[in-house]
């Protein structure tokens, strides 16, 4: 039986935001501040992701993007973020009088017309 985790509320999110924030701050006082903020800025924008999803990706074992969640307003962390797959059910369109009919099977009514698309 899988776990299931309940999606985090924007409170929880926020002080992971603040805390990270906090810390990047409280660096910044030191004498490499300008290579910290360098170095964050450039593995935000080669990632997409704070500083914090990566603490949380280590905590949880799952993909972590704080942003992706304030966005759609789903978890944290969660085991994949690609895009879900849609399938379509096949159409089948036969020529009738004056129109085009379609179907989600293949000739239902035995007519042996010639399908169209």
């Amino acid at each position: 039986m899988e776990d299931t985790l309940e999606p985090q509320s924007f409170r929880w999110t926020g002080q992971g935001f603040l805390l990270g924030t906090a810390l990047m701050v409280l660096a910044a006082c030191g004498s490499s501040s300008f290579l910290v903020l360098s170095g964050s800025v450039a593995n935000f924008i080669q990632t997409d992701k704070l500083p914090t999803d990566f603490v949380a990706e280590w905590a949880s074992g799952k993909e972590c993007r704080a942003l992706v969640a304030m966005k759609d307003g789903g978890p944290l962390c969660r085991k994949t973020f690609d895009a879900p797959r849609v399938y379509e059910k096949p159409v089948y369109c036969y020529r009738t009088l004056g129109s085009i009919t379609c179907y989600d099977e293949p000739d239902p009514y035995r007519t042996s017309t010639q399908r169209v698309r």
